[in-house]
């Protein structure tokens, strides 16, 4: 596949010019063109994904509040006769 470039763009595999049709990899193209430096000249296939069912949610009753507060441990000791 290959892209049209909107800007001017060098590095290792050479230089290219604004407007010029180039060819690389899918992934460097997928990210010029979701960057917006480049265009698709042919917009590539849609690729087919398994159908997955949708999630079922499962309602949960909320947990009751205890009717007892928590009591405080002594913090005395009584040994020591505090």
């Amino acid at each position: 596949m290959a892209v049209i470039l909107k800007s001017i763009m060098c590095g290792p595999r050479g230089s290219f010019q604004a407007g010029q049709q180039a060819e690389f990899d899918a992934q460097t193209e997928r990210e010029l063109v979701q960057g917006g430096y480049a265009e698709y000249l042919t917009p590539p296939a849609p690729v087919e994904r398994a159908v997955v069912a949708p999630a079922v949610e499962h309602a949960v009753a909320p947990q009751q509040p205890n009717p007892v507060a928590p009591t405080r441990p002594e913090t005395r000791n009584p040994r020591r006769g505090r």
